[in-house]
């Protein structure tokens, strides 16, 4: 028995030791532009960090006015898909440093109709996987109190490891148990 949980135990650490570069916590890649409102036409300075080094970053401005974009609270948005919209115009191409870093310089369309709007960024991320952030725009026109700002934008990486996590943790208490079990049986053997 005791032998059993040793075996289980080492091969949950082996495990571990061969799954360790997926359980690897790669930042998510984040970008945002300022200011976060503004008329029509006005001037982005756009920057995100935690992209693939030396990569293209496709920036878009989704024409469409998101709903309730009339002067509601402002927040992130997920689009359900990882690809820009039909309505999305793309509006700069970056190129991220050695660090995954960029700054771009663009603008707001000119025909950018006044509400809320997703400032959407395709890339890589630093694993190279395909990533979407996305960051609010609210087209201001006289007489239309914008939103409070927003913050940055929210990732979609694709990869979850709470299920690999659970069931290491699973196998740990198992091989412990097992040994644990070994262990007492031995103890009443001996006496």
């Amino acid at each position: 028995m005791r032998r059993t949980g040793i075996v289980i135990l080492v091969v949950a650490a082996v495990g571990l030791w061969l799954a360790a570069p997926a359980f690897a916590q790669y930042p998510p890649p984040t970008a945002e532009c300022d200011p976060g409102r503004g008329p029509a036409g006005t001037p982005l300075e756009c920057e995100g960090d935690n992209w693939l080094p030396d990569s293209d970053v496709n920036i878009f401005f989704d024409m469409r006015v998101k709903s309730g974009g009339g002067g509601a609270s402002v927040g992130m948005s997920v689009a359900s898909t990882l690809f820009a919209p039909a309505t999305a115009v793309l509006i700069a191409t970056a190129h991220t440093d050695a660090n995954g870093s960029f700054e771009q310089d663009t603008a707001v369309p000119n025909n950018a109709r006044p509400g809320l709007h997703d400032i959407i960024f395709e890339g890589r991320d630093l694993r190279g996987d395909p990533a979407t952030v996305f960051d609010d725009f609210f087209v201001t026109t006289e007489g239309v109190a914008p939103p409070p700002a927003p913050g940055g934008g929210v990732a979609i990486t694709g990869t979850n490891i709470s299920l690999g996590l659970i069931l290491l943790a699973i196998l740990v208490a198992v091989g412990l148990g097992l040994i644990y079990a070994g262990r007492r049986k031995k103890a009443h053997a001996d006496q």
